[in-house]
């Protein structure tokens, strides 16, 4: 995990949690066979959403959980101290 993950977690810990609940809630959901459209009528905040986005949440998110996706980010120069400030 880069110093910039642990920044951005720690400086945003409602962002965070908002993530991780809005994920767990729609992969729920999905295993449950709820259609994207009754997810944006369950939830009005996603009502801009596609169901190609819905779903895509879904899947990358499960992939990320799963082990089976990880994106390090070491393809970009390490920001230092004072840029993350």
């Amino acid at each position: 995990m880069s110093l910039s993950t642990v920044v951005n977690v720690i400086s945003q810990p409602f962002g965070t949690a908002r993530l991780l609940e809005g994920f767990c809630t729609l992969s729920r959901m999905a295993q449950a066979k709820v259609t994207p459209a009754q997810m944006r009528v369950a939830y009005p905040d996603l009502s801009n959403c596609s169901d190609d986005d819905i779903r895509g949440f879904v899947k990358i998110g499960n992939m990320f959980v799963s082990g089976e996706a990880r994106v390090s980010g070491r393809i970009f120069p390490k920001p230092s101290l004072a840029e993350l400030a």
